[in-house]
């Protein structure tokens, strides 16, 4: 169950979480990406690895990321760091992961992971704009679009409303499967991503086809709960 522990600033996340399906109300493109000071996600992550030697190995983990303080840079722009922390059950303590940061620009939300910038969202949000996610870095041009906007979208028995999905990739053919997408809903941001990337059997002509894993990996993202810690 996704718990919230609501401050002033979240109570108009209950406008968006209902039960019940409702006409989806007006929201700004903004509202998909919320961000503050002290505003924290923490995601449930399950991972399935494949290989053709043994059986899949399952992991679950947990990871929270936390805006921790903002600045601007020197085109003063605001700039919001993001501390990223892991921890394999809800016993254990919080142990920091790595250290990101965010800017929310007028026309995309662009996040550095890694030392990378990446373009998350693109405004205005309609469905099957396109935008390349590696605009400001030197990898190769990536396109990326927009899917299902005004959709309800489901988790754990909880319906997000007017969620929009980013489709990053999505190529499957006899031989492999390549699907990874990202889902956000107003006032919440990222509530789901999943990364499915697997070859399929081809050393014999017998199992061309078959839909039998040679190697991969299969990943879920959902959010589980969200706040403001000051």
């Amino acid at each position: 169950m996704i718990r919230l522990k609501l401050s002033i600033l979240f109570l108009g996340l209950f406008l968006f979480m209902r039960c019940e399906k409702e006409p989806n109300p007006q929201v700004s493109d903004y509202q998909y990406f919320p961000i503050a000071v002290g505003q924290y996600q923490i995601y449930e992550v399950t991972d399935i690895n494949y290989t053709i030697s043994s059986d899949p190995i399952y992991s679950k983990y947990f990871l929270k990321e936390q805006i921790s303080e903002s600045y601007e840079n020197q085109a003063s722009e605001k700039i919001y760091k993001i501390e990223r922390f892991k921890r394999q059950t809800n016993a254990q303590s919080w142990k920091i992961d790595s250290v990101w940061t965010t800017q929310i620009l007028t026309n995309k939300v662009v996040r550095t992971e890694n030392n990378v910038d990446i373009i998350k969202l693109f405004f205005p949000i309609q469905t099957a704009q396109f935008w390349n996610k590696n605009e400001l870095n030197s990898f190769e041009v990536q396109k990326i679009s927009y899917q299902d906007k005004g959709k309800d979208f489901k988790i754990d028995g909880k319906v997000y409303l007017n969620t929009v999905s980013v489709m990053i990739k999505n190529d499957s053919s006899l031989l492999s499967k390549n699907k990874n997408f990202e889902v956000y809903a107003p006032l919440f941001g990222m509530i789901y991503q999943e990364n499915t990337n697997l070859a399929y059997c081809q050393t014999t002509p017998a199992c061309v086809g078959k839909g039998l894993i040679e190697y991969g990996r299969e990943q879920k993202v959902k959010l589980v709960e969200m706040g403001l810690e000051k």
